[in-house]
């Protein structure tokens, strides 16, 4: 079936299965330099907010400001790819309208055939979608759909996560203060056999909560005290998406624990930098703990551009 096809382009599913096992942490390696981003004058402060809202706006104005992120006008395309032991495994390409919510979704299937998927909407997961340039069969779209437009929905939420806090359905939880994992605790590779379909490596770092480096929250040394901030996504179906933020004093994120049911992941950031006139700060690389497995965005694009069919 077609849906065979489209389900071998789950990234997020090759992530899960190379680190099952541990809780995902995202840390900041380094800024590209850049000049620095104009002040967004949008953010007045309510002092009727709780302490998880304040957080939460102070860091989405961290990396670009709220005023930016309603603009509507601009649109925005990237690549998502997964490279495992140096080796490029799976790339996905997107196209997304803001002010329409058209998204053009692009990759290819196991077996070197290009497919697309075209949603004319995809909040409501409507559109066309071909592989080897034939349309797939009609009883089979919906499930393609469903399954592109959760994708793309995963992949925009880790990479742009500060804009999502504030949305409607999202349960904002501060924690104590913690401190982050020393990168000299790294651990060795993962098993080989990670890519392979239906499992992963049967155990992970041993030390802090599922199986994480021992300096992380819940574990013993690490270097300052971190704000932790919990963000509960309840819109995710019957098992929501929880994400557990730690920001320094300048509400930069430093880590990001994050679990979706039983499937967690454990994760360092690099290389943030910004995009576009509007200057979105974005971390174009992230690795697991072990730099095993790294997911990259590339190409990059923000600003007003038209969509178009590649694929």
């Amino acid at each position: 079936m077609i849906f065979h096809f489209f389900a071998g382009f789950l990234l997020v599913c090759i992530v899960w299965i190379a680190i099952v096992a541990n809780p995902t942490m995202l840390v900041a390696q380094g800024i590209e330099q850049d000049p620095p981003a104009p002040a967004d004058t949008g953010f007045t402060p309510d002092w009727n907010w709780s302490a998880e809202q304040f957080m939460a706006t102070e860091i989405m104005y961290a990396f670009g400001g709220q005023k930016h992120w309603k603009d509507k006008s601009w649109n925005l395309a990237f690549d998502v790819v997964a490279i495992a032991n140096e080796r490029e495994v799976k790339r996905l390409s997107y196209q997304w309208n803001r002010s329409t919510n058209q998204c053009i979704a692009a990759g290819t299937t196991p077996d070197g055939r290009p497919w697309l998927v075209n949603f004319s909407d995809v909040t409501t997961r409507t559109g066309t979608a071909t592989v080897g340039g034939k349309p797939v069969l009609k009883r089979e779209l919906s499930q393609i759909l469903a399954t592109t437009a959760q994708d793309f929905t995963e992949h925009l939420r880790e990479m742009l996560l500060p804009f999502f806090l504030l949305d409607s359905g999202v349960v904002l939880t501060m924690a104590p203060d913690t401190t982050l994992p020393d990168k000299s605790q790294q651990t060795s590779g993962l098993d080989a056999g990670m890519m392979q379909s239906g499992g992963g490596p049967s155990g992970g770092p041993s030390g802090g909560p599922g199986g994480g480096p021992s300096g992380g929250p819940g574990g013993g040394s690490g270097r300052g005290q971190l704000s932790t901030l919990i963000a509960e996504f309840t819109i995710d179906s019957l098992q929501p998406s929880i994400y557990t933020i730690f920001v320094d004093n300048t509400r930069g994120i430093k880590g990001v624990e994050s679990q979706m049911g039983d499937r967690r992941a454990f994760w360092w950031w690099d290389k943030i930098k910004r995009f576009g006139d509007i200057r979105l700060r974005i971390a174009t690389r992230r690795e697991t703990f072990d730099r095993d497995v790294a997911i990259q965005y590339e190409n990059i694009k923000l600003g007003k551009f038209e969509l178009k069919e590649e694929g």
